[in-house]
């Protein structure tokens, strides 16, 4: 039985996940989670959701089978962007008071790193074959890469404004930054 392929909405105004069939494009669920949801990421094999929720400072782990919230995981100061290993085994949240990636691991549901990065992360992108992570730094105005053999960060690249967002083409080897000023 071939699973239907599902997308999961953060809802900032009431603390849920909507999940959508976007084959039917309903909301077949809704799903509390904390308070504020921002960013959100789908394990590569399907079984969790990770969301981020800066007012409540967490992570919510949601299991897929169940469609319910199984693990709070307290994460710094205000958790934004998050993002997971080609291998589903780190999770990887910007917080933007501590001016850190967070490095969680999807087995203990553990932080095991803290990485200290540029000022205000707000995007991160892992490239598919988990040996990078690149965050942009929305008040420093740079994208740092982490190499995630050793969570070091081995390059800083000045970018435009108040960089946020990223996409990362990796056929072409270019990384783009959505700048909001």
């Amino acid at each position: 039985v071939q699973a239907r392929p599902l997308a999961f909405i953060t809802n900032q105004g009431s603390d849920s996940v909507s999940v959508i069939d976007t084959e039917t494009n309903h909301v077949i669920e809704t799903i509390g989670v904390g308070h504020r949801p921002a960013g959100v990421v789908v394990s590569h094999n399907g079984e969790r959701v990770y969301v981020s929720n800066p007012e409540s400072r967490d992570i919510s782990v949601i299991d897929t089978a169940s469609m319910t919230t199984i693990q709070s995981i307290s994460v710094g100061g205000g958790p934004v962007a998050i993002d997971i290993s080609p291998d589903d085994k780190h999770v990887f949240v910007a917080d933007w008071y501590e001016d850190s990636v967070f490095v969680i691991d999807t087995g203990t549901l553990k932080i095991v790193k803290q990485i200290k990065v540029g000022d205000s992360p707000s995007g991160l992108t892992v490239d598919p074959d988990g040996e990078f992570l690149y965050v942009a730094n929305r008040d420093d105005n740079t994208v740092m890469i982490i190499n995630l053999a050793d969570f070091r960060v081995i390059n800083t690249i000045a970018v435009g404004k108040a960089p946020f967002g990223m996409a990362l083409n990796s056929q072409l080897q270019q990384l783009y930054t959505a700048n909001v000023q």
